[in-house]
């Protein structure tokens, strides 16, 4: 079956050079890999690195064989939570509309859009009505709720006024889509209300698991681990705990950054923290660890170099400001696959997932005592560190695997496409 798969923010490791696929290049590999032929309309705006990716869009490239990637002109923005954001988000939906309308690109069997990328899947809808084609709506974030937190508690309901078009947008495409993904179970029953039904056959979680790193990488690690210590100062003995990931607003790294003030005269095993990302707030973390002399910057890494910060790691870090919106985000996923055990300080679905399994522990949001405080517990109890680091990969090979989670959606979407 021919698949159009509709998502603007996610990298291109290839084109941007940075980073690995997520969930759609995942889901990419695993449609072309069982014969079907796959066309991402994305954006040609780089969300992570903020910059636009080629001079003249709109562009095809050809990835593999049955992959094509087609990046669409689109606005810039700064910040992800912002009017600039919304204005490239018209920008791009307008283009995909003009492109998939040309009569000599053939019809999908059947298409896949995401929230968040409201009025591109909006457009992706209305094609799909048109052309009597079924369209899929998968949920990674719950978008537009996701914008009012940048409005002040008592300033919500103003928020929802000035964001209408947004709720009104998101209602419309839930209602109107064939079935409904979404990955997690909080954001399925978050979709379905704003569906205004209960869960039907086709509906489904996929959660969004991770790649697990090449044995080639896995080789260098080696290599890399020298060139980390070599560069960005990183001891090579100690406790290392480390974030991966965007230095964004659903982060709380200030927080990070103050638990590790606390752990930084620590007089037993020297606990360090590297933060390897970047983003809007780099500049002010960076003034607020200046001084500190266990808080370690790397800016953006490969994947190569991440797999061997990993390596040297004793804990990954999931830290989120206690207003995020993400349930089952990817790094709990990728800290599993690397073997390591997870603090994190998401409630709900992750939370549970890391109490049950025994996998990590859970810390206040905002509360730099409660985040040394587990910090500090998991260098004194290396045995039982090393217990729930082995249990959170064989976890993630068990249930978090592309190899166990994209082979059933690639399954599901051929059972929508046939009916």
């Amino acid at each position: 079956m021919r698949v159009w798969l509709v998502r603007a923010y996610e990298p291109l490791p290839t084109i941007d050079g940075t980073g690995r696929y997520l969930r759609y290049g995942m889901l990419a590999r695993a449609l072309t890999d069982r014969g079907h032929e796959v066309f991402w309309w994305t954006s040609n705006f780089d969300h992570v690195r903020k910059q636009s990716r080629l001079k003249n869009p709109p562009v095809t490239i050809e990835m593999w064989p049955g992959f094509k990637i087609r990046l669409l002109p689109a606005r810039e923005y700064k910040k992800n939570i912002s009017f600039d954001r919304i204005r490239h988000n018209r920008s791009v939906a307008k283009a995909f509309a003009e492109e998939a309308s040309r009569s000599d690109l053939p019809p999908p069997d059947l298409i896949l859009a995401c929230v968040p990328n409201l009025e591109l899947t909006e457009q992706a809808i209305n094609y799909g009505q048109r052309k009597g084609i079924p369209v899929v709506v998968d949920v990674e974030d719950e978008w537009p709720d996701l914008y009012l937190s940048a409005f002040p508690s008592r300033f919500r309901g103003l928020g929802r006024v000035v964001l209408g078009t947004e709720f009104r947008r998101v209602k419309y495409i839930l209602k109107s889509a064939s079935a409904i993904f979404a990955c997690s179970q909080t954001y399925l029953q978050w979709a379905l209300d704003y569906a205004q039904r209960p869960k039907q056959e086709n509906d489904e979680v996929f959660v969004l698991g991770y790649v697990r790193p090449e044995n080639s990488l896995d080789n260098n690690s080696e290599t890399w681990r020298t060139k980390l210590q070599s560069e960005y100062g990183i001891p090579k003995d100690g406790f290392v705990v480390t974030f991966l990931g965007q230095f964004g607003a659903s982060y709380d790294l200030e927080t990070v950054i103050e638990a590790a003030r606390i752990l930084n005269a620590n007089n037993g095993v020297p606990i360090q923290f590297v933060l390897a990302g970047d983003g809007d707030k780099s500049s002010r973390l960076r003034d607020q660890a200046r001084g500190l002399t266990n808080v370690f910057f790397t800016g953006w890494l490969d994947q190569a170099a991440m797999i061997a910060l990993m390596g040297m790691s004793s804990i990954g870090l999931a830290a989120y400001t206690d207003r995020a919106l993400q349930s089952l985000p990817y790094k709990p996923f990728e800290y599993m696959a690397a073997g390591l055990p997870i603090i994190s300080s998401l409630r709900g679905e992750c939370e549970t997932l890391l109490h049950e399994e025994k996998i990590g522990m859970h810390y206040d949001a905002g509360n730099p005592a409660s985040l040394a405080d587990c910090v500090k517990w998991f260098s004194t109890h290396a045995e039982m560190r090393a217990q729930m680091g082995k249990r959170a990969l064989e976890l993630f090979e068990e249930r978090f695997s592309t190899d166990v989670i994209y082979p059933r959606f690639v399954d599901q979407l051929v059972k929508i496409a046939g009916k």
